[in-house]
């Protein structure tokens, strides 16, 4: 995925279901104060060469970002393209997506 790409879906995800569900209802968040700081925060955890990465069912494809403590999804079918959140397992949550 290209950086402009990257950050179309990083600003998409943004403005889903996920920001309101993970950053203004609840607490997985609390550093980051607008969409456009989510969306940096997802465009980071996508591009940063030390993230893993692997792909899940249905096309998706999973992101974790150990430096973030995050976690994206992205779903090409999904109106607002995936979700991102911090899962209280870490690593270990991603690790058991499939």
């Amino acid at each position: 995925m290209d950086e402009e790409q990257a950050y179309a879906i990083a600003r998409q995800i943004s403005e889903g279901h996920a920001y309101k569900k993970h950053v203004v209802e609840g607490d997985d968040f609390p550093e980051i104060k607008s969409r456009e700081e989510f969306a940096d925060l997802i465009h980071e955890a996508i591009t940063d060469r030390l993230s893993l990465e692997k792909s899940l069912d249905d096309g998706r494809q999973a992101f974790w970002s150990e430096r973030r403590r995050t976690l994206v999804i992205i779903d090409w079918w999904s109106r607002d393209g995936g979700t991102a959140l911090r899962p209280r397992r870490g690593r270990a949550y991603f690790r058991q997506l499939e």
